[in-house]
């Protein structure tokens, strides 16, 4: 049986990681923790959306949250896809999407697959490169029955920093 939404959260503890002069990082930065709640409403407008327009919202919530969902065990982030050849991390903007997509995995669940919340930091700092190392894209906002859209990292870290530049400047 699988676990309620809420028995699926998990946090990462904040990383003391050396500063770096790159846009991304702020001091004022707080560490990932579930406190905000999508309403409902947005939710059922969101998932309405076509992957692309998915992908859209998702990288400005994460962008303006700074923070990212994805689905992990203590074996690390789970890494997966239809073609082994371009393996995906998943990511989502806001833990309720996270926990609709493993709700719909038991497979995982059992397993040991929980969401895990990363830092808009953490993951352009730390993440992407790990991923471009390994060759790996994201996978941006999948629903149960809609797959969203694979990304390089590349690419999805040049919409995070126009994003970064037209709003920050």
């Amino acid at each position: 049986m699988a676990k309620t939404i809420q028995e699926h959260i998990t946090h990462t503890e904040p990383t003391h990681e050396p500063a770096d002069d790159t846009q991304h990082e702020s001091e004022n930065e707080q560490p990932c923790e579930h406190r905000y709640n999508t309403p409902d409403k947005e939710i059922e407008a969101i998932i309405r959306l076509d992957a692309d327009w998915r992908h859209y919202h998702s990288v400005k919530r994460i962008v303006e949250s700074r923070e990212a969902w994805s689905i992990s065990q203590t074996e690390g982030w789970l890494a997966d896809g239809e073609d082994p050849d371009y393996p995906v991390l998943h990511i989502w903007p806001a833990w309720e999407y996270a926990a609709m997509w493993l709700d719909s995995k038991p497979e995982l669940v059992n397993m040991g697959y929980a969401i895990q919340c990363l830092s808009l930091s953490k993951l352009m700092l730390n993440v992407l490169p790990m991923l471009d190392t390994e060759h790996m894209y994201l996978g941006s906002f999948y629903l149960p029955d809609d797959p969203g859209i694979i990304i390089s990292t590349t690419e999805w870290k040049a919409r995070v920093d126009g994003l970064m530049q037209e709003w920050y400047g």
